[in-house]
């Protein structure tokens, strides 16, 4: 630990109080400290201002917050890069930071870039933030040159940032590129933690996508990295553990609840709240207690979250995880049938509901809008599969639910087994893949899913809309009257749907429309 004492002498009217300062050792720290120590505040004002970055990610913000907060103040308002870093670390007016930085200049170096970047992005801007990303692509591949990286870490820093910038814009796959290509160094001097800190990054982002499998291989490469004397090795422990829960839950281990008593809540995960919200949510709906996930829910929208203009991953994240806490295996009411520019967990929540009430042809026929969580095409996948199968294409579904369950298993993303009937799991019991599932299903105690009710056939439109002015409590004549049909006409089609329905009577029929959700 480098440390570094103010000087105790009058500075611009206030007194510099001797403090221990804990710093990682860097080229600018060991300029910086000693100057700061010796009361220089020329000399560490200058290293301040150019190599900020350095200094911000170098002392812990406590210290740093102390350490400008001694130093003259015109002289720090009069550098931009100095008083900026004062300012977000706490010490002077803020009001500028409220409002988005100015895109970077043409040539401005990976550092500006990634501040831009980062102020959008705390701001609840991903995607806006990607867009600036990608402009700056080629510049900062031509900054960091070839074969060596000599920025000293700044263009893997610039990388990792644009990294979590895609993650939380939902780009998945480009942020692991981008984490792979920080990776490509070895320990920098301008920023050592880097590496383990891109390391621990791509181990969540394989955890977001549902590859658990390479998540935890990953991580424990994140963890075996020897650990810098940064403040932002607590945000890469951070980052580690969550990704460990996210894996425990998937992987339905016991020891989920254990991290999850043990971790911090969901909302004091910093920028990655809303992957922590999901997982938390996805936890204890599988271990029955929904009641408190959409609690949890609540509590992320009174603490105002997303903020106001949020994009990517934050804007939908509350709402998408309020319809996994609600989103009983029992069937309670369904998504709006017009899922047109729906989530794809709100699509998935559709699918399961038409599922659990035997509209077999529309589970197969609903398509999944694009997303970077294959846990979710992988559920999709089982209803399909299911569906297909009592349609009567029982080879087809077959063979679909069989590619699909050596997927989940191999990656790793066993909860999506509830996703499955018993029904299902028993046809499946003679082959090796099925017979896992029945064993990971049994012996974790999951619930799968039940069917509340199966139709003949399926219904036409026309006597859905038949059997829903039934409903509002219309007789046949005024149905007619209401769709300018005969009586007769309506007649047919009450007999038709009663027949698929599999009742005779009015009041049993109602009874069915409630069951299937119409």
């Amino acid at each position: 630990m480098r440390t570094g004492r103010a000087s105790g002498r009058e500075v611009g009217g206030e007194k510099v109080d001797r403090t221990t300062i804990d710093a990682e050792p860097t080229p600018a720290t060991t300029t910086f400290m000693p100057a700061v120590e010796a009361g220089d505040w020329a000399t560490a004002l200058q290293v301040l201002d150019e190599h900020w970055v350095e200094i911000w990610f170098a002392v812990d913000p406590a210290d740093l917050r102390r350490v400008v907060a001694a130093a003259p103040p015109d002289a720090l308002a009069a550098l931009p890069n100095a008083g900026y870093l004062a300012r977000t670390a706490g010490h002077g007016l803020v009001e500028d930071l409220l409002e988005p930085e100015p895109p970077p200049r043409r040539a401005a170096s990976p550092a500006e870039l990634a501040r831009y970047i980062a102020d959008l992005r705390l701001r609840g801007r991903p995607a806006l933030a990607m867009t600036q990303v990608r402009r700056a692509a080629e510049r900062v591949r031509a900054q960091r040159g070839r074969p060596v990286d000599g920025s000293g870490g700044a263009i893997a820093l610039w990388l990792v940032q644009a990294a979590l910038t895609a993650l939380l814009a939902g780009e998945v796959t480009t942020a692991k590129g981008l984490l792979l290509g920080a990776l490509d160094t070895h320990r920098p001097d301008r920023f050592p933690f880097v590496v383990r800190e891109a390391t621990a990054k791509l181990a969540l982002a394989h955890a977001m996508s549902g590859d658990v499998t390479e998540a935890l291989q990953v991580n424990e490469r994140a963890r075996a990295l020897s650990r810098t004397q940064s403040w932002v090795e607590r945000m890469v422990d951070d980052t580690i553990s969550l990704t460990d829960y996210i894996c425990a839950v998937d992987m339905l281990d016991p020891r989920a609840e254990d991290l999850r008593r043990a971790g911090a809540s969901p909302l004091a995960h910093g920028e990655f709240w809303p992957v922590a919200l999901e997982a938390h949510v996805r936890h204890l709906t599988l271990t029955g207690r929904s009641r408190q996930a959409d609690e949890l829910c609540d509590a992320a929208a009174a603490a105002g979250l997303p903020p106001a203009g949020a994009d990517g991953v934050i804007a939908t994240a509350v709402s998408d995880a309020r319809v996994v806490a609600r989103a009983d295996l029992c069937g309670l009411p369904a998504p709006p049938e017009d899922a047109r520019g729906a989530t794809a967990q709100v699509a998935l929540a559709r699918a399961l509901h038409l599922f659990t009430a035997g509209r077999y042809p529309e589970v197969t026929r609903l398509e999944l809008p694009a997303t970077f969580d294959d846990r979710l095409h992988r559920a999709h996948a089982l209803l399909r599969a299911q569906a297909t199968v009592a349609e009567g294409r029982v080879e087809e579904g077959r063979r679909l639910l069989l590619h699909t369950l050596r997927e989940v298993l191999d990656r790793g993303t066993w909860s999506t087994l509830r996703y499955l009937t018993r029904e299902t799991l028993g046809a499946l019991a003679d082959s090796p893949e099925g017979a896992r599932a029945v064993e990971l299903v049994e012996r974790h105690g999951l619930a799968t899913v039940e069917v509340r009710a199966e139709l003949a056939a399926p219904l036409s439109d026309a006597e859905v809309e038949v059997l829903q002015l039934l409903r509002e409590g219309l007789t046949r004549e005024e149905i007619a009257q209401r769709l300018f049909l005969s009586v007769n006409t309506v007649k047919t089609q009450l007999r038709s749907a009663y027949r698929k329905l599999g009742v005779s009577r009015r009041p049993e029929a109602l009874e069915m429309l409630a069951r299937l959700g119409l």
